[in-house]
């Protein structure tokens, strides 16, 4: 063994040292160039600066925010239109719907009432009751019916099935000659008041036939009803028993 007198570096037995041969270029490792990362690879004919900004995206023209912006204002325009018709339209929907249940539930009054009546008859109890009266949900509001009413308000609740949807009605109901002829009805949620016979339109029926004003409350109607009940059976007023020095106080509430 051997050292080269040029370089110092120990040769093996017949080795000849090329230091003096031209410096060979280092060879570089897949992906880097001295020490840096490779450039990525592109299409043939696309130059790589590196020291190049990536491209911007570009905003909107002028002309796409103007069809934005009336995009925009077309739609809530239109989903005003729509509103405007449907609204009132949902709103009629629904007070027809709340009449065809009062209505509906002052004809459940009115065969209800027929039937208590029915069964007072076959008891022997109806005539104590008088001939025409008005019996009301309250106890309280009958009106002219001469004996207790009690029995006829329980048969009255028993053929009444329960509301379906867990609310309390309130109703009154015309006897003449012993037979159920109008019946009325109402809840306060509901905020109109039925009849049967039916009216029509919204608007119930009163007891002489006409049709109510679509907005007359359960008292309206039952106002209506004492004023227009047959409670008389004279032939004229001079047979009405009438004290000229007594005052009467006719104030027909239903509470």
């Amino acid at each position: 063994m051997h050292i080269c007198p040029k370089c110092g570096r120990q040769l093996a037995d017949g080795e000849i040292c090329h230091c003096d041969a031209p410096n060979q270029p280092q060879s570089e490792q897949p992906g880097f160039s001295y020490g840096q990362p490779v450039p990525p690879q592109y299409p043939q004919g696309y130059y790589y600066n590196p020291q190049q900004a990536p491209p911007q995206k570009k905003g909107l023209s002028n002309g796409c925010i103007i069809a934005l912006v009336i995009g925009i204002i077309s739609f809530f325009f239109i989903t005003a239109i729509l509103v405007a018709i449907l609204v009132p339209a949902m709103i009629g929907y629904t007070r027809k719907a709340n009449y065809s249940k009062s209505t509906a539930q002052a004809k459940t009054v009115f065969n209800a009432a027929n039937s208590a009546l029915t069964e007072l008859d076959t008891r022997g109890e109806l005539e104590a009751l008088g001939r025409n009266y008005i019996i009301c949900s309250e106890p309280g509001s009958d009106f002219n019916a001469e004996g207790d009413t009690a029995t006829l308000h329980q048969l009255v609740e028993q053929f009444i099935p329960e509301d379906s949807d867990g609310k309390q009605w309130e109703y009154f109901f015309v006897v003449e000659d012993n037979t159920c002829v109008y019946a009325a009805a109402s809840r306060t949620d509901l905020n109109l008041s039925g009849s049967y016979p039916p009216g029509s339109d919204l608007r119930p029926n009163r007891l002489e036939g006409i049709l109510a004003p679509e907005d007359w409350t359960i008292n309206d109607l039952y106002t209506d009803a004492v004023t227009n009940l047959p409670v008389y059976d004279f032939g004229s007023s001079d047979d009405w028993d009438y004290d000229d020095e007594q005052e009467y106080d006719w104030d027909y509430q239903y509470e």
